[in-house]
């Protein structure tokens, strides 16, 4: 691209000769046009800018970076989070009810217990028969639920050879006040009377389990009455003959709970966090102030929760290093998570956030070390105290969820911190235009206005990326160093003197005659940077900020001297 410029340039010049020698031609017909010279010399200079780019903090973590979030304080501190939710329990997923089922049967004794048929009926009675509701785990001890949804199944198969009526009374079920009842016409005396029915209307309907409370356990409670017509039968009760009476709560769902949930281990599966940021940095330390992990819990359940980690690493050069210190929840010593009031029907949420940072654990040492990954795996132990007091609530739609925030302020000093960048710079086919240069000058022109020293490096590549030469390289600098270019001006507040601005500092190479073959194939500039903290080598170096009005400037121009010496 730049040979093509080079050689417009030269046609520029060629045409305005031509257009010039025209001219002179027509100012008099009795010009004589063989005395006129149609041979052009010129030597002159050319300044051509290649590339011009700004990088801000912004735009360089996002080159390293591609999966955390950049945000900024309010003073515009640069952070980079990478967020996960590392868990969330839900009630209606954790806390499930299982199918409960009761059973009773009417047999011959019961008829005699009852004094057989007077005045053509005959009416048996098992009052409050009480069972246990099965609750989700062994010592839960429920108060009440509101049911949102379940199936009762109801199956009566009778051998009594006479028509009847059976109610099923459930005296802890009530809606609006009112009990929930079944009435099952017994229509056939056979003697082999068989019904099966499924119900599902008991939304709404609230399950107590304090009337009727017995000491430690949750109890059900259900009344049965069981008529029959003699005049419809045969007359003949026998020895053998049953109504057997299974009732099933299937499929139960609630709307909300209260009682005692009991003491539950939720444990969450293991989570990772890739940290882009670092793995892309090619060496060095970066020493941050402050990096810390911060756990936003949310919490609808009206129960004690704890939360302890059973895992927390990160990994370093390619071994997982724990996370250890104060700050790291255990087993024996949970982080407590707060209740939310109770406000039935709707439950607020209840959330805290826990910092697990340098000065409770050893996670700065470890970030210091450039880790690449983030990995931990919690559990939830509900009701941790095991108290067995009925004072716990929760909605269906409760849960426990927590957000994994690991955040790094742009702030720290380092120690070699290098990161590399690709931009396009054409200066292909500018051999071609090697007769007419006397010399090319490329010149790469930084301006630093970051609070690190920076060294910096510029490599020429072709079109497949084979590095062909460098600014600087060893023609201009022996020691084919960095090109340093020093922050700017530092004061207490670690800010930048806006007033002084950038420190600009310039490198240039210089091809003279053949010698620019060498960058005719050019398509691209390779940009090495190392970041260095000013006296970043002491052991009391200063911690900087990085806010995100600052800036690094890239300039590559290039000045020539054409000299053209040409019969047209």
């Amino acid at each position: 691209m730049l040979g093509k410029k080079i050689k417009y340039l030269i046609q520029i010049l060629a045409a305005t000769f031509l257009m010039l020698w025209v001219t002179s031609s027509c100012v008099d017909d009795n010009f004589d046009l063989d005395k006129l010279s149609t041979h052009l010399e010129n030597e002159s200079q050319w300044n051509f800018p290649v590339v011009s780019t700004t990088f801000a903090m912004e735009d360089i973590l996002n080159l390293v970076d591609s999966s955390g979030l950049i945000y900024t304080d309010d003073e515009g501190l640069v952070y980079l989070v990478y967020s996960d939710t590392a868990y969330t329990a839900i009630a209606e997923e954790e806390i499930v009810f299982p199918d409960q089922n009761y059973d009773t049967i009417f047999n011959e004794q019961d008829y005699q217990d009852a004094g057989g048929f007077n005045n053509d009926t005959v009416k048996m009675e098992k009052a409050d028969v009480d069972y246990l509701f099965v609750a989700s785990a062994e010592n839960q001890l429920l108060d009440s639920v509101k049911v949102k949804s379940s199936l009762l199944d109801i199956d009566v198969n009778s051998s009594f050879e006479f028509e009847g009526e059976l109610t099923l009374t459930f005296p802890t079920l009530r809606k609006n006040g009112q009990l929930y009842q079944k009435v099952i016409d017994i229509n056939n005396a056979s003697g082999n009377f068989s019904y099966s029915e499924t119900f599902d209307d008991l939304d709404g309907y609230m399950l107590d389990f304090t009337k009727f409370s017995i000491p430690d356990s949750n109890v059900f409670f259900i009344t049965y009455e069981l008529e029959y017509y003699e005049s419809t039968g045969s007359g003949n009760v026998n020895a053998d003959d049953i109504c057997d009476i299974d009732v099933t709560f299937r499929n139960i769902e609630y709307d909300y709970v209260w009682g005692y949930i009991g003491n539950q281990l939720i444990n969450i599966p293991e989570n990772n966090i890739y940290i882009d940021l670092f793995n892309e940095f090619e060496y060095g330390e970066f020493q941050l102030y402050d990096p810390r992990l911060k756990i936003n819990i949310f919490n609808s359940f009206g129960i004690p929760v704890g939360v302890f980690m059973n895992t927390l690493q990160l990994k370093v050069d390619g071994t997982w290093e724990d996370v250890t210190g104060s700050d790291i929840p255990t087993e024996a010593n949970p982080w407590h998570i707060p209740i939310p009031e109770s406000n039935y029907p709707e439950i607020p949420v209840a959330d805290t956030t826990i910092m697990i940072t340098g000065q409770g654990s050893n996670i700065d040492s470890l970030v210091s070390r450039l880790p690449n990954n983030l990995k931990f795996a919690e559990t939830v132990e509900i009701n941790p105290d095991e108290t067995g007091m009925r004072n716990n609530f929760m909605a269906a739609e409760s849960r426990v969820e927590a957000i994994v925030d690991f955040e790094i302020p742009i702030w720290g000093r380092t120690s070699g911190i290098t990161y590399s960048d690709t931009i396009d710079m054409d200066l292909s086919d500018i051999g071609d235009e090697n007769d007419y240069l006397d010399y090319l000058n490329l010149k790469l022109t930084i301006g630093n206005g970051f609070p690190h020293n920076i060294g910096v490096k510029g490599y020429l590549m072709d079109s497949t990326y084979n590095i062909v030469d460098s600014i600087p390289n060893s023609n201009d600098n022996p020691n084919d160093t960095l090109i340093i270019v020093e922050s700017g001006i530092i004061g207490a507040d670690s800010l930048i003197n806006q007033e002084t601005g950038k420190t600009v500092v310039s490198s240039t190479i210089t091809y003279e005659n053949e010698s620019v073959d060498v960058i005719d194939n050019v398509k691209y500039m390779l940009l090495k940077v190392k970041f260095m903290t000013t006296d970043g080598d002491a052991p009391d170096a200063p911690y900087v900020k990085f806010y995100d009005f600052y800036e690094m400037d890239f300039d590559v121009n290039v000045d020539f001297k054409l000299d053209v010496n040409e019969n047209l």
